[in-house]
């Protein structure tokens, strides 16, 4: 793609000029920038906000300061500093890829584009930001935020993510990036998308290169650029294991090396057939009393949901031939020796915390609910106002209702009538009892 000389002068002098009055300075991997904190403040830049990174960054880096040490030490060592971040596959491919640098280059590191785009992780855009911003050389970058400046400065149309709309900003980003100020220029790109041209509400009264704005011209900022056509997002309900040994110690496994939460600890799950019963306990053998509903988490990937619901155990016969571990949740305050992604280490908090609640069904305080049964108000009320013990007779209520009167829980009269009983049976009133109704012993 063809720029003249002109057009790219212009361009350049405006966002340097902009970059010296406004842009970021001041952000930890900015001080004494290196190859290797720039590829690490980058990967972990990947799909997560600056706010974000800012938590984890320092402490990773006082770590692991130098690509030796991170390449020597063993990957289960380095996920507990990438806990909570999300998308963990990147913290593995980070790991690989300073193993390989420090076995093909020792300590010098590479400081052309084509080496680093064979270090396992590294993409086109990652590699430009090592050396522009690592290296103060030339590098292109193509990160989501620079995507949306280019896109609505030219005006494309083309279906953001799409193999046309990637084509078409590689080749201007290309054009238009000078051989000089390499640090400079590739900060006041990503700083140019992260604060003037938004998602939302952008900033383009005060943004350098509006004057020749195709979006602005046309007046389709807010539309560009084009998202692909969205896709249902699939759903996944799992039931997770809850199980304690009395004495402030619970059961964690770990996670393969691939799949969702690669090689971190979480809670063991029932077998995926359970995923179609909302109460599984009728359909599965156990020992000893009925596990008891602790609550309901959810948590979004970036391909489904995850709908956990939590029961608590005294005792489990076997989890299987995996990597497990007791843990010891009461110690909430204590940096976590062992990675865990950051929906267990919510749980894993409020299990710590030992929360009581006074019952609104029997009037007294007694120990409350790890999580919202569901999302929302209703179910925030229900996690303050309702203990376990209530809660526990209320599911078990509930499903005798659903299987002696044959209701389809998917209808909006059966959700409506079990919200009414609900309402009716905290509160004491003349609620429906099943059939099969057994009062539970005092």
């Amino acid at each position: 793609m063809s720029v003249s000389e002109a057009i790219k002068v212009h361009w350049v002098q405006r966002v340097l000029d902009w970059y010296d009055h406004h842009g970021r300075k001041d952000l930890p991997w900015q001080q004494q920038p290196t190859p290797y904190s720039v590829w690490v403040s980058e990967t972990m830049l990947q799909q997560t906000q600056v706010s974000t990174v800012l938590r984890y960054y320092q402490r990773f880096i006082q770590r692991f300061p130098t690509l030796g040490e991170l390449a020597v030490t063993p990957v289960d060592d380095v996920l507990p500093y990438w806990a909570g971040l999300g998308y963990y596959r990147r913290a593995h491919l980070l790991h690989a890829g300073a193993y390989y640098l420090v076995r093909k280059y020792g300590d010098v590191l590479p400081s052309t584009l084509q080496d680093w785009l064979e270090v396992p992780g590294v993409g086109r855009s990652t590699a430009g930001a090592i050396l522009a911003l690592g290296m103060n050389q030339r590098g292109i970058i193509l990160d989501g935020n620079v995507q949306r400046l280019l896109a609505r400065w030219l005006g494309v149309m083309e279906p953001k993510g799409s193999s046309k709309f990637l084509k078409i900003l590689w080749q201007y980003a290309e054009a238009l990036t000078p051989d000089h100020h390499g640090r400079e220029y590739g900060q006041v790109m990503m700083d140019l998308g992260a604060m003037i041209c938004t998602t939302r509400q952008p900033r383009c009264d005060v943004c350098p290169i509006k004057e020749d704005c195709q979006a602005l011209e046309q007046g389709i900022v807010a539309d560009l650029p084009v998202p692909r056509a969205s896709k249902q997002v699939a759903q996944r309900r799992r039931h997770a294991l809850l199980i304690s040994d009395g004495e402030g110690q619970i059961l964690l496994i770990r996670r393969p090396g691939q799949g969702v939460w690669p090689g971190l600890y979480v809670f063991p799950e029932l077998p995926e057939w359970t995923e179609h019963h909302e109460d599984p306990w009728d359909y599965l053998s156990y020992q000893g009393s009925r596990p008891r509903f602790q609550g309901r988490l959810q948590h979004r990937f970036s391909h489904f949901q995850l709908d956990w619901i939590l029961w608590q155990l005294d005792s489990w016969g076997s989890v299987g031939d995996v990597d497990s571990l007791w843990y010891a949740y009461t110690q909430v305050n204590q940096q976590p020796s062992i990675a865990v992604p950051s929906p267990v280490a919510k749980i894993l908090k409020e299990l710590a915390l030992t929360r009581q609640v006074f019952c609104r069904k029997y009037q007294k305080e007694l120990p409350g609910l790890v999580m919202p049964p569901f999302p929302g108000t209703r179910g925030q009320k229900i996690f303050e106002q309702v203990s376990q013990q209530a809660w526990q007779e209320w599911l078990r209520h509930q499903t005798m209702l659903i299987n002696e009167n044959h209701l389809n829980v998917m209808e909006s009269s059966t959700q409506t009538f079990l919200t009414e009983q609900l309402e009716k049976f905290l509160d004491n009133s003349d609620y429906e009892r099943p059939k099969g109704y057994v009062p539970p012993k005092s």
